[in-house]
């Protein structure tokens, strides 16, 4: 097999492996959820054609090692037909990433439903470089979504009714940054450390804490791998709804401003995060 063949492959999700002979097959999952029939063709096809194993990859898709050039289009047929589909590399939007805020405690929104929307409009389309999606459902942020393209991390501002606060002391407790002081039987409030978890909105049995605001941040320029940089935050708060739609304008503002082969990281970094605050003002 030719060099230019296997990087016709490669671009299709058939990875070469080091030995020089051998492809996995990668394939992204929705959402990174798979279905029991899925999972029992997976292991049909690796007991057939690999060596009885898949791996997990770290953007919640799978693969199949081991799998000889010749027996490729038969390993894809199995699975196409319950709708496993190679993919996931090249100049693309990549497999979106949610943490399973949709049924975490901690989830501030429908992590799930979100990157299913996103993957049916976004997933491979093609873009100046490789361009990576990433949800969390709070700000414990399990998917380090800064560390993406395109980061959306969930947040819950809270805002304090001293009038209804008894000084019980549960938010106190329950606060994991410890922005919250109990003093003179009332709550002392340090906005400046809040995170925007919302434990205490939910967890305060007389009402005293409310949403100031609750939706979803995003960041843009995140990067991982030799280079490292946190993304910017977008100067707008969102609403799940409006996400699509905000990553629509983020993606075509990179596609037109992004030189050849930049990732997000470089485009932000030369241009400043406020090319794209202008975009939601």
């Amino acid at each position: 097999m030719t060099q230019q063949e296997k990087m016709k492959l490669k671009g299709q999700g058939c990875i070469p492996q080091n030995d020089g002979v051998h492809f996995a097959l990668r394939y992204p999952l929705v959402a990174g959820c798979v279905t029991s029939a899925q999972i029992r063709a997976v292991a049909d096809v690796a007991e057939t054609y690999g060596r009885g194993y898949y791996v997990e990859t770290v953007r919640l898709g799978l693969e199949i090692p081991y799998i000889k050039p010749e027996d490729i289009p038969a390993a894809r047929e199995k699975l196409a037909a319950v709708g496993l589909y190679t993919g996931g590399t090249g100049k693309r939007v990549r497999p979106i990433v949610p943490c399973k805020g949709t049924v975490c405690v901690h989830g501030l929104f429908d992590t799930l439903g979100l990157c299913r929307t996103l993957h049916e409009r976004f997933y491979a389309k093609d873009t100046v470089a490789k361009l990576k999606i990433g949800l969390a459902g709070c700000p414990n942020n399990c998917t380090k979504a800064q560390l993406n393209d395109i980061g959306i991390i969930g947040c819950a501002r809270p805002q304090l009714d001293a009038d209804k606060c008894t000084g019980c002391g549960v938010c106190v407790d329950i606060c994991p940054v410890k922005c919250l002081k109990l003093e003179d039987g009332k709550i002392n409030f340090d906005a400046s450390k809040c995170v925007d978890c919302g434990k205490c909105i939910k967890a305060c049995p007389t009402d005293a804490f409310s949403d100031a605001y609750r939706g979803v941040y995003i960041f843009v320029g995140g990067r991982f791998g030799r280079s490292i940089r946190i993304g910017d935050r977008v100067d707008h708060v969102f609403t799940p709804d409006e996400v699509p739609d905000a990553v629509e304008k983020i993606i075509a503002w990179y596609q037109e401003n992004a030189l050849d082969g930049e990732r997000t990281s470089a485009t932000v970094e030369r241009l400043g995060i406020d090319a794209i605050n202008a975009l939601f003002r």
